[in-house]
């Protein structure tokens, strides 16, 4: 879906939605690695398997996970973060980068893909889990 929404032109990489990827790609890794050291810590109560993720917020009456709004929002950096990649590829393509370096590309497309993969599987764990 990302590709052919960059291959049509409806989505592409901006130097201002970059370094706002940028910025929110930090928070994540602070908010990730204090979930982590209060985990190992135990600072939070014991039933909480994923730390802050499992932690519920209530809007409107509802108990939300705070890891499915944290996931959705990660799910959609993850996809601009294939945007990035695409755009590498593309800019490799257009400079005329030699064939050696399309390891490189690929490389960060699977990791890409694993990550988004990986923090999918992650949200459907959390909704579970709050059953």
């Amino acid at each position: 879906m990302t590709l052919a929404l960059f291959a049509n032109g409806k989505i592409r990489a901006s130097k201002k939605a970059t370094k706002i990827f940028l910025i929110a790609m930090v928070g994540y890794l602070v908010f990730s690695l204090l979930n982590l050291v209060l985990m190992w810590t135990n600072v939070l109560p014991a039933g909480q398997a994923f730390g802050l993720y499992s932690a519920s917020l209530n809007i409107l009456g509802i108990n939300i996970p705070l890891g499915l709004i944290i996931g959705l929002l990660v799910v959609l950096m993850a996809a601009y973060s294939l945007v990035l990649d695409f755009d590498q590829i593309q800019q490799g393509v257009r400079n005329g980068a030699p064939r050696k370096f399309a390891w490189m590309g690929a490389f960060g497309i699977m990791v890409t893909v694993v990550w988004l993969y990986v923090e999918i599987l992650r949200m459907i764990a959390i909704v579970r889990s709050s059953n």
